[in-house]
Protein backbone atom coordinates (compact mmCIF):
# COMPACT_ATOMS: atom_id res chain seq x y z
CA UNK A 1 0.00 0.00 0.00
CA UNK A 2 1.46 3.33 -0.86
CA UNK A 3 1.69 6.56 1.75
CA UNK A 4 -1.15 8.01 -0.46
CA UNK A 5 -4.08 5.72 0.81
CA UNK A 6 -3.25 6.07 3.95
CA UNK A 7 -5.90 8.50 5.94
CA UNK A 8 -4.31 11.81 7.06
CA UNK A 9 -5.12 10.57 10.94
CA UNK A 10 -2.38 7.76 10.25
CA UNK A 11 -0.23 10.04 7.99
CA UNK A 12 0.08 12.19 10.74
CA UNK A 13 0.39 9.59 13.69
CA UNK A 14 3.71 8.71 11.47
CA UNK A 15 5.37 12.07 11.04
CA UNK A 16 4.59 12.77 14.76
CA UNK A 17 7.04 9.84 14.99
CA UNK A 18 9.86 11.75 12.78
CA UNK A 19 11.27 13.97 15.34
CA UNK A 20 14.53 15.06 13.01
CA UNK A 21 13.07 18.39 10.87
CA UNK A 22 14.84 16.85 8.32
CA UNK A 23 13.31 13.44 8.33
CA UNK A 24 9.77 15.30 8.15
CA UNK A 25 10.81 17.91 5.66
CA UNK A 26 11.56 15.31 3.48
CA UNK A 27 8.22 13.20 3.68
CA UNK A 28 7.06 16.73 3.15
CA UNK A 29 8.88 17.57 -0.15
CA UNK A 30 7.45 14.16 -1.41
CA UNK A 31 4.05 14.84 -2.21
CA UNK A 32 1.75 18.13 -2.31
CA UNK A 33 -1.02 16.04 -0.24
CA UNK A 34 1.80 15.65 2.57
CA UNK A 35 2.82 19.47 2.06
CA UNK A 36 -0.27 20.52 2.74
CA UNK A 37 -1.23 18.34 5.60
CA UNK A 38 2.26 18.23 7.48
CA UNK A 39 3.65 21.87 7.16
CA UNK A 40 2.14 23.03 10.12
CA UNK A 41 3.33 19.76 12.28
CA UNK A 42 6.58 20.90 10.46
CA UNK A 43 7.03 23.92 12.27
CA UNK A 44 5.18 22.96 15.48
CA UNK A 45 7.83 20.51 15.41
CA UNK A 46 10.69 22.78 14.83
CA UNK A 47 9.20 25.51 18.03
CA UNK A 48 8.86 22.96 20.41
CA UNK A 49 12.30 19.90 19.42
CA UNK A 50 14.59 22.41 17.45
CA UNK A 51 14.67 25.34 19.74
CA UNK A 52 13.39 27.57 16.66
CA UNK A 53 16.03 27.53 14.40
CA UNK A 54 13.86 27.93 12.04
CA UNK A 55 12.71 31.15 13.03
CA UNK A 56 16.53 32.17 13.43
CA UNK A 57 17.33 31.04 10.22
CA UNK A 58 14.31 33.04 8.73
CA UNK A 59 15.63 36.50 10.40
CA UNK A 60 18.63 36.26 9.32
CA UNK A 61 17.79 35.73 5.76
CA UNK A 62 15.05 37.78 5.58
CA UNK A 63 12.28 35.39 4.75
CA UNK A 64 9.30 36.68 6.43
CA UNK A 65 6.83 34.38 5.37
CA UNK A 66 8.88 31.60 7.08
CA UNK A 67 9.06 33.80 10.25
CA UNK A 68 5.33 34.63 10.07
CA UNK A 69 4.94 30.80 10.23
CA UNK A 70 7.38 29.91 13.14
CA UNK A 71 5.59 32.40 15.24
CA UNK A 72 2.33 31.16 14.19
CA UNK A 73 3.57 27.66 15.49
CA UNK A 74 4.93 29.16 18.86
CA UNK A 75 8.81 29.60 17.81
CA UNK A 76 10.11 31.50 20.79
CA UNK A 77 10.94 34.79 19.61
CA UNK A 78 13.93 35.04 21.69
CA UNK A 79 15.04 32.12 21.63
CA UNK A 80 19.38 31.46 21.76
CA UNK A 81 19.56 27.47 20.81
CA UNK A 82 22.65 26.33 19.97
CA UNK A 83 21.84 25.46 16.73
CA UNK A 84 22.14 28.94 15.28
CA UNK A 85 26.05 28.73 15.63
CA UNK A 86 25.84 28.50 11.87
CA UNK A 87 23.76 31.79 11.86
CA UNK A 88 26.56 33.74 14.63
CA UNK A 89 29.32 34.78 12.20
CA UNK A 90 27.86 37.03 9.45
CA UNK A 91 29.94 38.59 6.71
CA UNK A 92 28.18 41.97 5.94
CA UNK A 93 28.83 41.95 2.33
CA UNK A 94 26.12 39.90 2.28
CA UNK A 95 23.52 42.32 3.89
CA UNK A 96 23.88 45.66 1.37
CA UNK A 97 20.79 47.29 3.37
CA UNK A 98 23.76 47.90 5.97
CA UNK A 99 26.45 50.47 5.38
CA UNK A 100 29.67 49.54 6.91
CA UNK A 101 33.48 49.31 6.08
CA UNK A 102 34.19 46.61 3.12
CA UNK A 103 34.63 43.30 4.39
CA UNK A 104 33.10 43.92 8.11
CA UNK A 105 32.24 40.98 10.18
CA UNK A 106 29.87 41.20 13.01
CA UNK A 107 31.59 39.06 15.67
CA UNK A 108 30.76 38.38 19.87
CA UNK A 109 32.68 37.68 22.36
CA UNK A 110 31.37 35.08 24.77
CA UNK A 111 33.61 33.39 28.37
CA UNK A 112 32.73 29.73 27.13
CA UNK A 113 33.44 29.70 23.46
CA UNK A 114 29.51 30.05 22.96
CA UNK A 115 28.07 31.69 19.99
CA UNK A 116 24.48 32.22 19.93
CA UNK A 117 22.77 35.20 18.42
CA UNK A 118 18.73 35.78 18.91
CA UNK A 119 16.42 36.28 15.61
CA UNK A 120 16.49 39.92 16.81
CA UNK A 121 19.87 40.00 16.76
CA UNK A 122 20.03 38.22 13.18
CA UNK A 123 17.57 40.49 11.66
CA UNK A 124 19.18 43.57 12.90
CA UNK A 125 22.61 43.04 11.62
CA UNK A 126 21.27 42.33 8.21
CA UNK A 127 18.88 44.86 8.29
CA UNK A 128 15.63 42.82 7.76
CA UNK A 129 13.36 45.64 8.87
CA UNK A 130 9.86 43.88 8.44
CA UNK A 131 11.44 41.07 10.13
CA UNK A 132 12.41 43.07 13.45
CA UNK A 133 8.70 44.76 13.21
CA UNK A 134 7.01 40.76 12.89
CA UNK A 135 9.57 39.69 16.23
CA UNK A 136 8.85 43.34 18.22
CA UNK A 137 5.05 42.76 17.58
CA UNK A 138 5.55 38.85 19.02
CA UNK A 139 7.28 39.78 22.21
CA UNK A 140 11.11 39.90 21.24
CA UNK A 141 13.26 41.46 23.69
CA UNK A 142 15.20 44.26 21.77
CA UNK A 143 17.34 45.06 24.56
CA UNK A 144 18.26 41.59 25.43
CA UNK A 145 22.55 40.68 25.99
CA UNK A 146 24.12 38.23 25.21
CA UNK A 147 28.30 37.90 26.15
CA UNK A 148 30.13 40.96 24.75
CA UNK A 149 28.71 41.96 21.18
CA UNK A 150 30.47 44.02 19.19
Amino acid sequence: MHLLHLPNELLQLIAGNLTIDQDLNALIQTHSRFYHLLETQLYEQNAHFGESSALAWAAAHGRIEIAKKCLRANADADTTGPLHKSNFKLNLRTCPSIILPSGYVYECGYPDNRRRSTPVMLAAVCGHVEILDLLVTHGADINRVIGDCT
